[in-house]
């Protein structure tokens, strides 16, 4: 995990999505570490829509799905 703490310039709202995203992170590798070699992994793109929309949400912001 690469901990951001230390960076400038960084807004409180970023800051707290990417705590989220690591702490949702570390909990999927807990549960499931015998899946899982040492490596450099990418989260799935659906971690950060969900910490995003859970985000948005407690903000007050609406939005809608987009369809095909």
């Amino acid at each position: 995990m690469v901990n951001p703490s230390c960076a400038s310039g960084r807004s409180t709202l970023a800051m707290s999505a990417i705590f989220t995203i690591q702490v949702l992170a570390q909990y999927a590798l807990s549960r499931s570490r015998d899946e899982y070699l040492v490596r450099v992994r990418v989260l799935p793109k659906l971690r950060n829509d969900e910490v995003a929309r859970l985000q948005l949400d407690k903000l007050g912001v609406k939005f809608a799905k987009l369809t095909a």
